[in-house]
């Protein structure tokens, strides 16, 4: 279920669900059977309200199928004359700060929204991502966030650091002095 509980017993925060990413690939059917009914599934009652970019045919859909069901809709568009690029940055940050959880369509061609899933995810929110290839709806949990993180190989103490990059530097500037002769053990002047 996701419901966050308050400070006092008893009291639930309300629902509310962020939608973040697109598609255009999918029909609004395919939305409905694939995305929300299970969502609705998995939450056992409706969201307070439902914030949806403008952009998008999935917001759209969501936004209609939101209103079908009596529940309120928030759009927050863009402000692309007064932020320029980082439009779309501040929009997805609104959303991100108002939800409560998350339904995240993921990118084949970046991973941008995979990790901003990951972030939510750690930060204790509920967060659902529906994938690019697989077409199907997963549950971000932090247990799968640290099974993805591989742990850094520590240093080996004693060893000698690679000379990959620097010895070809080295080499690369003592040729431009023909004065100075490289040696095995050091540098000698000629």
């Amino acid at each position: 279920m996701c419901e966050i509980l308050d400070d006092t017993p008893g009291a639930v925060q309300p629902l509310y669900l962020g939608i973040l990413g697109s598609r255009q690939d999918l029909s609004e059917k395919e939305i409905r059977e694939s995305i929300l009914l299970p969502l609705l599934e998995v939450f056992e009652r409706p969201p307070e309200q439902v914030i949806v970019p403008v952009e998008g045919l999935t917001s759209i859909y969501i936004s209609d199928w939101a209103e079908s069901l009596k529940i309120p809709t928030q759009i927050y568009e863009a402000d692309w004359h007064r932020h320029k690029r980082r439009a779309k940055l501040f929009r997805d940050f609104r959303i991100q700060k108002e939800s409560t959880c998350f339904l995240i369509f993921l990118n084949k061609k970046s991973d941008f929204n995979e990790k901003l899933s990951e972030r939510l995810a750690k930060q204790g929110k509920r967060v659902f991502t529906f994938s690019y290839a697989e077409k199907e709806l997963e549950e971000i949990s932090i247990e799968q966030i640290s099974e993805r993180e591989q742990p850094a190989r520590p240093a080996k103490r004693g060893s000698k650091p690679s000379t990959g990059k620097e010895q070809g530097l080295l080499q690369l500037r003592l040729s431009e002095c023909p004065g100075i002769q490289f040696q095995q053990k050091g540098l000698s002047a000629t």
